[in-house]
């Protein structure tokens, strides 16, 4: 808007001329004919002139309605003079009449050709282009100033960061003979109330440098500057948009120039605010991109995005780790071309649940580029645009070492099961808390219970000897010591008693005791049966007279 009404009034000081002449020469003619009307009108009145046979006036009649018409015209006329006189007293006004228009009247054209050519530039201006630089620049150009710096507000750090200046060389080593070479990039706090005090002043006029900039730069600077150079006037102008404050620039003024108009700095500070939140909103996009980017490139899952068909728009370069094919050798292939035939069918099942709106992961065999095949899994979202579906995204692992691992579990548990189950040990698995979670059919067939039985009881309901408190107190030394053998006696279901011998190991990872519960019944039959034999020849041993030896 503001280049067009600048070019619209590049054009106005021609086209105000050419009508200040035209109107002028209007003024001339109303005037002029003004007094041929009243001149003819006495006449004709006063009867001083002989009607001619071209105005046929033949009769009083005729001759008052040519006074009529005359001044009826007479009364037009003076209406278009006034008329005339209205336009040209508002024409008198206008920036852009050359011949009435004030010395700043004059110079308003020029002005507004500031903002907008300023407005054009930060428009165009190439999103790597240096924004601080090319602000700073442009203002220096307009104001003439032998120095300004910029500073960026970092609300996150609460803030000033140095950002670029333009000075004049004097100034420049002034600066760099105090505050030493690097000056941009240096930092300075900004208090709450330094900052409200900027946002509710775009333009602040001081004599100090050092007042400008809140003490940030010292006053020995400022007496640098001021014995080199004689400035003593400075201009604070806040870049803010929608009460967001972007930077500050601090304008040294030229003692030997006028000081420019606070109205176009401000228009120049505000359309530099929002070209600097455009810059932020780009990095913060950018900063975006690149972060996601970068989570994507180096998770271990492989990021897919493929058309409903199955043919890859997307897939991340981890996908090198599971294929062995580049990210560019599979994109714009289909994803089918790399399924195992005997999992294609699974493959099209779960498209066909992913597009129902189903996530449910799916598990399929891929073929690699050296011809191996590898277990991944996958699970995706269908993406819609204007209700249209456009592709399915998801991620894909790789679940070969997964598999393999869950394949020798599954043989491990399959082994370990049969041997549990055809050994002629009982076998018990059960919590710290005494419950029987696992039993094999050697200890139903020793004890008469049913497996469903039995998991719904505890040890000591099947022990005969020791209590539940005796029990408990049992299992807290084994989980201490992390295992013990020991013999005991458990009863069955027909309430019978049976000796039996008990080895328990603890395992701590999972809390569980591994029991292994041995029928003993015949050995201490036995065991009895010596013990009464040994009794038996020691008491006729020792009562015989005869010596009895054995060889």
């Amino acid at each position: 808007s503001q280049i067009t009404n600048h070019k619209s009034c590049r054009k106005a000081p021609q086209a105000n001329h050419k009508l200040s002449n035209h109107k002028s020469q209007i003024t001339n003619h109303v005037a002029k004919r003004h007094r041929q009307i009243t001149n003819h009108k006495s006449q004709i009145t006063n009867h001083q002139i002989t009607p001619s046979p071209s105005m046929e006036l033949k009769t009083q009649k005729e001759i008052r309605q040519k006074i009529e018409a005359l001044e009826k015209e007479l009364a037009e006329l003076k209406n278009q003079e006034i008329l005339i006189s209205k336009k040209n007293t508002k024409s008198n006004k206008s920036p852009h009449n050359k011949e009435t228009e004030t010395s700043s009247q004059k110079n308003g054209s020029y002005e507004l050709s500031i903002i907008s050519d300023f407005a054009a530039l930060m428009a165009s201006l190439p999103s790597d282009a240096d924004i601080y630089k090319t602000i700073i620049s442009e203002i220096k150009k307009f104001t003439g100033s032998p120095f300004i710096g910029f500073s960026e507000f970092i609300p996150e750090k609460k803030g000033m960061i140095h950002r670029h200046i333009e000075s004049d060389k004097a100034i420049l080593n002034a600066f760099i003979k105090i505050a030493g070479s690097k000056i941009t990039g240096t930092e300075m706090p900004v208090s709450d109330e330094m900052h409200r005090d900027i946002l509710s002043n775009v333009i602040t006029f001081k004599n100090s440098i050092s007042d400008i900039s809140y003490g940030s730069i010292p006053p020995v600077i400022n007496t640098a500057i001021n014995k080199v150079t004689g400035i003593t006037d400075y201009i604070g102008l806040a870049f803010i948009f929608e009460n967001v404050l972007y930077g500050v620039a601090i304008i040294a003024l030229d003692p030997k120039k006028e000081k420019p108009d606070s109205v176009i700095l401000s228009s120049i500070a505000r359309i530099a605010a929002v070209s600097l939140r455009r810059k932020k909103a780009e990095e913060a996009h950018v900063k975006s991109e690149n972060d996601f980017r970068f989570f994507i490139e180096n998770i271990n899952d492989v990021v897919y995005s493929v058309t409903p068909d199955g043919f890859i728009n997307y897939i991340s370069p981890k996908i090198s780790d599971i294929f062995e094919f580049t990210a560019d050798e599979v994109r714009g292939k289909n994803l089918f071309e790399f399924i195992v035939p005997e999992s294609v069918d699974e493959l099209q099942k779960a498209f066909k649940e992913t597009l129902n709106g189903s996530s449910t992961p799916g598990q399929y065999k891929i073929r690699t580029k050296s011809g191996t095949e590898k277990w991944v899994r996958s699970s995706g979202i269908p993406v819609f645009k204007e209700g249209q579906l456009i592709a399915l995204q998801g991620v894909m692992t790789d679940i070969s070492i997964e598999k393999e691992n869950a394949e020798k579990i599954t043989h491990q548990q399959k082994r370990l099961q049969t041997i549990i189950e055809t050994t002629r040990d009982g076998f018990w698995l059960t919590n710290i808390k005494g419950k029987c979670l696992e039993v094999n059919q050697a200890y139903l067939d020793m004890t008469g219970y049913t497996k469903e039985e039995a998991l719904e009881m505890h040890i000591w309901d099947f022990e005969a000897t020791e209590t539940k408190s005796q029990v408990e107190e049992h299992m807290r030394d084994i989980v201490k010591s992390g295992g013990a053998i020991f013999e005991t006696l458990h009863k069955r279901k027909n309430s019978s008693i049976f000796d039996v011998e008990v080895s328990v190991s603890y395992m701590n990872e999972f809390e569980l005791c591994v029991c292994f519960v041995r029928d003993i019944t015949q050995r201490k039959t036995i065991e009895n049966k010596l013990r009464k034999s040994e009794e038996k020849y020691r008491l006729i041993a020792e009562s015989a007279t005869d010596v009895v030896w054995l060889m």
